[in-house]
């Protein structure tokens, strides 16, 4: 593997810049994402076990 190619692994603190520059672009696209409304209710996904238990009160 081309490992001498890899920059993060000569920096002092190449992984943890790798790591933030990682969570920071997720967390960009996912506030992108959601802005447009392309995310839809995947985070507010509701079991209809759930919501039956829930209207019958168990």
């Amino acid at each position: 593997m081309n490992f001498k190619y890899m920059p993060e692994l000569y920096w002092t603190f190449g992984y943890l810049v790798s790591l933030v520059i990682i969570i920071f672009s997720t967390g960009a696209l996912y506030l992108f994402f959601k802005r447009r409304g392309w995310t839809g209710d995947i985070l507010k996904a509701k079991h209809p076990d759930l919501e039956k238990a829930k209207k019958s009160g168990e």
